[in-house]
């Protein structure tokens, strides 16, 4: 007598599996979190011609929406909202934190001391809108 097929045992042990790599990814992107932020921040800022110092405190905006206007004398004003950046200190990136900034356009006037906290993955967003004027094309700056 032939002995009975099971079948449907192989789908779940590859469901079973699927599972535990779930697991596993969720722990190391747990982990590796805030390292993955830097590294993208230090490209972002690296395509931009910008870097972000080991020591002492720095900042660097990674993205924000604006709708410019240019006045004559190659000037713009700026409304700028959705900021994201990223705060460190000697080079590690700041997580759960309160952080003090001044967010300004590059070659413009000081901007406005702003205080936001840092997420877990150390994203700092700030909603806005900000008025910021500076030469064209602006670009935003973070002072710590």
């Amino acid at each position: 007598m032939l002995p009975k097929r099971e079948e449907g045992q192989g789908l779940v042990e590859y469901a079973l599996i699927l599972v535990l790599v779930a697991v596993a990814v969720i722990v190391i992107l747990q982990l590796l979190g805030p390292n993955l932020v830097l590294v993208y921040a230090r490209v972002i800022g690296g395509l931009d011609g910008r870097t972000l110092n080991t020591n002492g405190p720095h900042g660097l905006v990674v993205s924000y929406t604006t709708n410019a206007s240019s006045s004559s004398g190659g000037e713009c004003t700026a409304t700028i909202s959705d900021i994201t950046l990223i705060a460190t200190n000697d080079g590690r990136i700041i997580t759960n934190e309160s952080v003090a900034f001044q967010i300004y356009a590059e070659g413009g006037p000081t901007g406005s001391s702003m205080t936001a906290n840092a997420s877990g993955s150390g994203l700092i967003n700030v909603a806005g809108p900000m008025t910021r004027s500076g030469p064209c094309p602006l670009k935003l700056v973070v002072q710590r």
